[in-house]
């Protein structure tokens, strides 16, 4: 079928953001080689759609895409990354492997709903908690 032996490889300079969610909506992969990114939501709005992100290991990329959806590597390198996209073209040959990734990418949760019960949760045990006795 052909499907993974012709990828493409497009650069768009400027903000559109109609056209990015047409990218990000249309791509297989997303490749995000920052040297630095506290948190990142381009890989979040990536993976929302069933792109698989390629992401050097830093900041929130490493707590955000996990090794069994997306594509990492360590080293700030042009090496590392041709290394990690080679290993995204091997995987999209193995279509229904690639296929799982895509399905788990656009499962993950990333709302407030998980951390919020969290902390009611936590906040609940303090106020219930013993206090112990003020020293005298």
């Amino acid at each position: 079928d052909g499907w993974a032996n012709h990828p493409r490889v497009v650069f768009e300079s400027g903000m559109n953001e109609p056209l990015a969610h047409r990218i990000y909506a249309g791509a297989q992969a997303f490749a995000m080689p920052s040297r630095f990114e506290p948190c990142g939501l381009s890989q979040l709005i990536a993976m929302r759609y069933g792109t698989l992100p390629v992401v050097r290991e830093t900041g929130g990329l490493v707590d955000t895409v996990p090794e069994d959806v997306g594509f990492r590597f360590a080293a700030a390198t042009p090496d590392a990354l041709a290394t990690a996209c080679r290993q995204a073209l091997t995987a999209l040959g193995d279509r229904a492997g690639w296929q799982a990734r895509v399905e788990r990418a656009m499962t993950l949760d990333f709302s407030w709903d998980g951390p919020a019960r969290h902390y009611l949760d936590l906040y609940g045990a303090v106020l219930n908690a013993e206090r112990p006795a003020a020293p005298r």
